[in-house]
């Protein structure tokens, strides 16, 4: 875990300055040692500090990934110039004021993964692979819904796990992004459904964009159906 805490270090001065990147990998990299953390049985303290960290840099991620959908939206939608440059100002007052409410926790302290790491990790995936496939049976029943995020955050954690075991995480990966785009939808037809929200974009435009993205939510839950098949097939990486 020591690896994590100097990829933090890393990143920490970028992030102290709200640079995108710094953002996205810092986020990224709370995940991953939260997942492995608790499965390590590290102390609470320690998980609780980067936990803080994830929560923290939040806001501004969700600000960032949502500026990407509308962008890519609003140029198939073919609309001019000054329309893409004042949605670009719009997302940038309410980017520095996301980043001005940012007030990043205290750093963690180092954690020596134990002797037994390997054993734990393994005990981890044993014990959660069932509960998702009962989960999956059941999620991928429905449409897109919040149990469809649960289950994503829960499948999340699967895979920090077995990456940190080095094992194929490429048929769980197609799952998650199918998921991930379902949430970005989500969160877009939200954000655009709030008359208040981000002044550019016109009524017209944002009832195009939100047909878009529930179709592109259809889209993407048959992605996830057909990836899970096969990585359930492949026995999710329990060896």
């Amino acid at each position: 875990m020591t690896d994590d805490l100097k990829q933090l270090e890393t990143h920490w001065e970028a992030l102290e300055r709200g640079k995108e990147e710094a953002v996205h990998e810092v986020r990224k990299l709370s995940r991953k040692a939260g997942a492995t953390l608790k499965a390590l049985e590290a102390p609470k303290k320690i998980q609780r500090a980067w936990r803080a960290i994830r929560r923290a840099v939040a806001p501004l991620r969700d600000w960032d990934v949502l500026r990407d959908l509308v962008k890519t939206r609003l140029k198939e939608l073919e609309v001019s110039k000054v329309t893409l440059q004042k949605f670009q100002e719009d997302w940038q007052l309410e980017r520095e004021k996301r980043f001005g409410y940012l007030v990043l926790p205290v750093k963690p302290h180092a954690f020596e993964s134990p002797k037994h790491g390997i054993k734990l990790l393994e005990e981890a995936l044993e014990d959660e692979w069932p509960r998702l496939k009962r989960d999956a049976k059941r999620i991928l029943s429905l449409e897109p819904s919040a149990a469809w995020h649960d289950w994503r955050k829960k499948l999340k954690h699967y895979r920090y796990l077995l990456e940190a075991l080095e094992r194929d995480v490429t048929d769980l990966k197609a799952v998650l992004e199918g998921l991930g785009r379902i949430q970005d939808a989500e969160i877009l037809i939200s954000t655009l459904e709030d008359p208040a929200s981000i002044p550019s974009v016109s009524p017209e435009l944002r009832l195009n964009i939100v047909a878009l993205e529930r179709k592109a939510m259809l889209e993407a839950a048959e992605t996830v159906r057909s990836s899970w098949t096969q990585f359930k097939a492949a026995g999710g990486g329990i060896i």
